[in-house]
């Protein structure tokens, strides 16, 4: 680990007299092999470090990427594994003439070029001769040139960046070919944890099932004394230099001489020429040089039990050749904890129905991730009933799923002990479960909406006002804690402080880290617990704990997916989701009992005007459900940027990129406010929440989007002020939350063709800073539409040249049904048609539901009939007339109360939806609105920097009006500069990335 990435020390790390471990992660890998002869302790420090992952240091260590293949080759049979041949063939992969360097103890280098003659003095004892066109490799025939010591200290083989610009023409030579390797891994480095293989096409990782794991494992301890008797048969170089200077030298043991390993040590430090990072001293007794015998040894001690029999990470991501259905039978791959299957050709069906797939050969396992594995909804299934709540974390992104998936998740995936508690009522209000229908009193829901949740509002929480919004969860004990207080609270690794008998249902407290499962940190974590002095560390038996459920989920990419799905997830599961990625999902009214339907299908009730193959994406009317009543310990979360902006991505509408964005801001996004008025989430809503990525932001907009996402950064930076101000002011040993920390903006593809002349010079960031609401309010006037929403119609009613044509017609439909394009009614007007067909309609309307196989009648608000001040009402209204859309029920949201529903009322979500989408026909804007548009990260970015310059001038006053200097300007309001951090990512195509941070 280089310094850029090592943690700062502790105060108390930093006095304490074992000071090499702080200093360590800051030494470049090209001077280990060096420091390993400093003394043995040093050797114990830097030994682990360069041997770790060879793959990884030898790269570091300057070796040439078209000689990965070679080198490795040469490293893994001629030196290290008891599985090669032809162990005497050259191992020089320059074409050069090998030359000794000769002690009584022979060293090999190989090289390209003629190498300096080292200093000499008298007595030296080294002389340089010339052996031919033919490397003596100084195996010995029959084992490896390196210490069993040694070889237990690889504990990665890391394949990502290593060979993939060349192909291993060596396919004929299966005895020294990288599969062959693998299948050699347990015997050759028996204390390997991770294995990544991504990417390698010309790797055959079905030799890792071949591979016979030992009867005992090991791990790294230190003790002391000399060389254990299993190493001494072993053939191996007072000189064993395996790390050489890649692509010029390659350092190789020769036959151990009579010489003392004190003869060595002053031959080594002769040797004033030797380059550092050349080679790594495998000395005999395990260490460095220059100590007596006696000293501190690195070696292993052996284990038995399963814990240790082989990896515990595996990563075959986008390998091109299908799995064997029968791969993880192997015992060798029993102990896998991480595993990641993703891009590889094929269904998982039939390894998860062959048992392969399953906790019964791979009892370990917590992470998974399998990407684009053509995975449909009975696939699903038949993972989440096998492995149950066992996984904490599972990517099933890029496949073929539906909302019915998600059904079987709730079910089965998540831990049984709800994090939802009504302790918090009066900061985050509760979620409730109805007791007052007609019918049974549990199991209430309906098949197409989910079960039946309230969100019920505290006098705070639905203003997210709360004094105490801000204060972390304090620990929470029971009764057991009494036998237990002399043991003190344990700490929980991702987040929470609970009594050792505190109860499984509290959740974190939100100050912590959560879990991280990417495979950097997972695959560091192994590495590190390997060398810890039980074998294991806290955060490696944290990775293996199963006692959760999932906590880290991924769902981006599945189009089969819905806004409502996701939200009936939420409001479903137990509340213990910390990660959650959804950034692409549809938005559609479900229509009835029927089955999810493909893209190329009309969804009802969806107007008749809607083009047939138009989708809305987005998550509209959700924000809600990311709250902390819901979502008890979210904390990172990766969503489509409507749940900010309120403005979705459309898709198959035949016209420009640029006209459908145009479209999206300035057609639906209004309706979508209508629909969910203030439904852009904010901080406040969950300030347990600490990164957030909004992904596919459009790089032209309008100015909606610009100023909802310079909005959310203004209030992030209120939020950062009033957290200032509650830890200055707060109670002693109180903690506080940390709020909204990260920022992540993820753009599309600049959109060809037309583009904006407004540069983000001539932006005006004041203006942006300064957007009333009622500038993109819907309620303004309900019946205004954009100037330029419709144009002049041709002859015969065709659209003008350029407008949009609707694939799908006006059909009627049998039983009663109305006309959504014909004008809104006037105020006071009464509607007609039934359910409001009476003199005098009731507001509610009784409707048969089914839930689980119970079935009960629900009574479903409806209106008066007659047209109100609530434009969602009056919209709702007007569409409940369509026996279509009066399919769905649910309870409402506190959007839905927002927008005039009753509190605790049942609502058709079928026609409240289906206000999103416009009665009449789109067609396509002008020119001139086009050319109007602006740049949205110049928007953003002229924004930040004006917020920038308003704090760099008040800290700038304050020192010189009272001298206290930067630092001391009080946060948010006027300037509203953010500390946090923001990411953006600008995306030209999928493999071209840009980054800025400010």
């Amino acid at each position: 680990m280089m310094a850029e990435e090592a943690a700062l020390p502790s105060y108390s790390e930093a006095i304490s007299a074992d000071w090499l471990p702080i200093v360590a992660p800051y030494v470049p890998a090209k001077y280990y092999a060096v420091l390993c002869l400093v003394s043995r302790r040093w050797y114990e420090e830097f030994a682990p470090r360069l041997w770790r992952d060879p793959l990884r240091t030898s790269r570091e260590l300057g070796l040439d990427p078209n000689d990965d293949l070679d080198w490795y080759t040469s490293f893994f049979f001629n030196h290290l594994s008891y599985g090669g041949k032809d162990l005497n063939s050259s191992s020089s992969f320059t074409g050069s003439t090998p030359m000794t360097w000769g002690t009584s103890s022979t060293t090999t280098i190989t090289t390209g070029k003629s190498i300096p003659r080292p200093p000499r003095s008298d007595g030296d004892g080294f002389k340089a001769t010339a052996k031919g066109a033919k490397a003596n490799t100084g195996v010995g025939g029959a084992g490896p040139t390196v210490r069993e010591t040694t070889r237990n200290m690889v504990l990665s083989t890391d394949f990502r960046q290593f060979a993939t610009d060349t192909c291993d023409f060596r396919s004929d030579d299966n005895d020294r070919s990288v599969s062959k390797s693998l299948s050699l891994y347990p015997r050759t480095f028996p204390n390997l944890r991770c294995i990544l293989l991504d990417g390698h096409a010309d790797v055959d990782p079905t030799c890792l099932a071949q591979a016979q794991t030992h009867h005992q494992s090991t791990r790294v301890c230190t003790t002391t004394g000399n060389t254990r008797s299993a190493d001494r048969g072993i053939t191996e170089s007072r000189h064993s230099s395996m790390f050489d200077n890649f692509g010029r030298r390659t350092c190789s043991s020769g036959s151990s001489g009579s010489s003392s390993s004190s003869d060595t040590v002053i031959a080594r430090s002769r040797i004033r020429g030797w380059r550092d990072g050349d080679a790594l001293l495998d000395l005999p007794g395990g260490g460095a040089v220059g100590h007596a015998s006696g000293a501190s040894d690195t070696h292993l001690h052996t284990d038995s039990g399963q814990s240790r029999a082989g990896p515990a990470l595996l990563s075959l991501s986008c390998h091109p050749v299908h799995l064997p259905t029968k791969f993880f039978h192997s015992t060798y791959l029993h102990c896998l904890v991480y595993l990641d299957l993703s891009h590889i050709p094929g269904s998982l069906r039939a390894s998860i129905q062959s048992h392969s797939l399953s906790p019964a050969q791979l009892p370990h396992l917590r992470i998974l991730k399998v990407r684009d594995r053509e995975m449909d909804d009975t696939t699903l299934s038949l993972l989440a009933g096998s492995f149950m709540s066992r996984l904490w974390s599972l990517d099933i992104c890029d496949n073929r799923l539906s909302d019915a998936a998600l059904d079987s998740l709730v079910g089965c995936s998540f831990s049984p002990v709800s994090k939802r508690t009504s302790v918090h009522f009066g900061v985050e209000g509760m979620l409730q479960v109805p007791q007052t229908l007609t019918g049974p009193e549990l199991g209430l829901g309906s098949d197409t909406h989910g079960p039946f949740r309230f969100l019920v509002e505290s006098e705070y929480s639905g203003t997210f006002s709360h004094p105490e919004r801000y204060l972390a969860d304090a620990p929470v004990y029971s009764s057991q804690d009494r036998a237990n207080e002399e043991s003190g609270p344990y700490q929980i690794p991702d987040g929470g402080t609970q009594g050792m008998g505190a109860a499984a249902s509290s959740r974190a407290d939100g100050l912590h880290p959560i879990k991280d499962d990417s495979v950097d940190h997972v695959k560091l974590i192994f590495e590190d617990a390997a060398f810890s002095p039980t074998g294991d560390s806290i955060a490696s038996l944290h990775l293996r704990d199963s006692s959760t459920g999932l906590t880290h989920l991924y769902l981006s990419g599945n189009l089969g997916l819905t806004c409502r799905g996701l939200e009936r997830l939420l409001l479903a599961h137990p509340g213990t989701l910390q990660r959650l990625e959804c950034d692409m999902l549809a938005f559609q009214p479900r229509g009835g009992e029927t089955a999810i339907l493909p893209p190329s299908v009309r969804f009802l009730p969806v107007p008749a005007t809607w083009p047939r193959t138009a989708r809305i994406l987005g998550v509209m009317g959700a924000a809600y459900a990311f709250r902390p009543a819901v979502c008890s310990d979210l904390r990172e979360l990766r969503v489509h940027h409507s749940l900010v902006t309120q403005t979705p991505t459309l898709e198959g509408i035949s016209c420009s990129q640029l006209a459908r964005l145009w479209l999206a801001e300035n057609v639906i996004a209004p309706r979508v406010e209508m629909a969910y008025p203030g439904g852009s989430w904010l901080p406040d809503m969950n300030s347990r929440t600490e990164r957030l990525t909004l992904a596919y932001i459009p790089r032209r907009s309008s100015g909606r989007v610009i100023h909802t996402i310079c909005r959310l950064v203004k209030m992030a930076s209120e939020q950062e002020g009033s957290i200032r101000e509650c830890e200055s002011g707060k109670r002693r040993g109180v903690p506080v939350l940390k709020g909204l920390r990260y920022l992540r903006l993820e753009f599309e593809p600049n959109p060809g063709g037309d583009t904006s002349t407004v540069e983000e010079d001539d932006l005006d960031a004041g203006e942006l800073l300064n957007l009333k609401e009622d500038e993109f309010s819907f309620f303004e006037d309900e019946n205004k539409l954009p100037s330029s929403f419709t144009h002049k119609r041709g002859r015969g009613g065709s659209t003008s040249s350029g407008s949009l044509t609707p694939t799908a017609t006006g059909e009627s439909v049998e039983g009663d049904s109305i006309s959504l394009a014909s004008p809104p009614e006037p105020l006071g007007t009464k509607l007609k048609h039934y359910p409001y067909s009476q003199a005098q309609p009731d507001r509610y309307l009784e409707y048969p539901s089914t839930y689980q196989g119970n079935h009960f009648k629900v009574l479903v608000w409806i209106g008066d009939g007659v047209m109100g001040p609530h434009p969602a009402v009056n919209e709702y209204m007007r569409r409940v007339q369509d026996r279509q859309m009066r399919t769905v029920v649910g309870p409402v949201s506190p959007l839905h109360v927002k927008a005039g529903a009753p509190a605790g009322s049942y609502i058709f979500h079928s026609a409240w939806d289906a206000m999103v989408y416009p009665p009449t026909k789109l067609a396509v804007p002008d020119t001139a609105d086009l050319r109007r548009m602006l740049d949205t990260l110049a928007g953003i970015k002229a924004y930040r920097r004006r917020t920038g310059m308003m704090l760099e001038d008040m800290e700038m006053k304050a020192a010189r009006d009272t001298g206290v200097g930067k630092g001391k300007v009080k946060l948010g309001e006027p300037h509203y500069h953010w500390s946090g951090k923001i990411e953006v990512v600008l995306s030209s195509d999928v493999s071209n990335r840009e980054y800025w941070r400010r």
